[in-house]
């Protein structure tokens, strides 16, 4: 199987792309905890934990 991969040319496209990619990336684990055989309470501190682990590695930037 071959596979071509045509990545943008501006930095906003690639801007863009990274955009995409975060978003499909945080979908993911937003549906993996979801399906996670744990209370409500757990999730949602799971959801807190990983906002706030966010927000620190987005400060670092």
């Amino acid at each position: 199987m071959e596979v071509h991969v045509h990545f943008p040319e501006t930095e906003e496209g690639m801007r863009a792309l990274r955009d995409k990619v975060n978003e499909i990336h945080a979908q993911s684990i937003i549906g993996y905890i979801r399906k996670l055989d744990c209370t409500e309470n757990t999730r949602a501190a799971l959801f807190e934990h990983l906002r706030e682990k966010a927000i620190e590695l987005s400060l670092t930037d």
